[in-house]
């Protein structure tokens, strides 16, 4: 009981956090007229991991991190896991919007 509570916490803040990324990534790409933003992808697997991909290459072409993610893990360890690479990827995107403003703030003024 107590880990299902626990997995519909994680839903709820997952679910908020990957819809404000779909809004901003459709508002960059109206911004960028090409809808090709580029996704910095970083694995822990051996040899070439971290790559640039467009959204629909990521989507289309999804594999589990078995090496960052690993599966013989319990689901509350994994569920943590996941939990917490997404809050470390919401605060780096926050940090990118706010230089961005800062930017567009001092476009404005000049």
């Amino acid at each position: 009981m107590e880990m299902m509570d626990t997995f519909q916490k994680y839903d709820l803040m997952l679910s908020a956090s990957v819809a404000k990324n779909e809004q901003l990534y459709f508002q960059v790409a109206k911004e960028l007229e090409k809808g090709d933003a580029q996704l910095k992808i970083e694995s822990n697997r051996r040899g070439p991991g971290n790559k640039d991909k467009t959204v629909e290459e990521y989507i289309q072409n999804f594999t589990w991190d078995g090496v960052k993610f690993q599966m013989d893990k319990n689901l509350v360890v994994l569920g943590a896991k996941i939990l917490s690479d997404q809050k470390a990827a919401d605060e780096r995107l926050n940090k990118l919007l706010e230089e961005q403003n800062e930017i567009k703030n001092k476009l404005g003024q000049l």
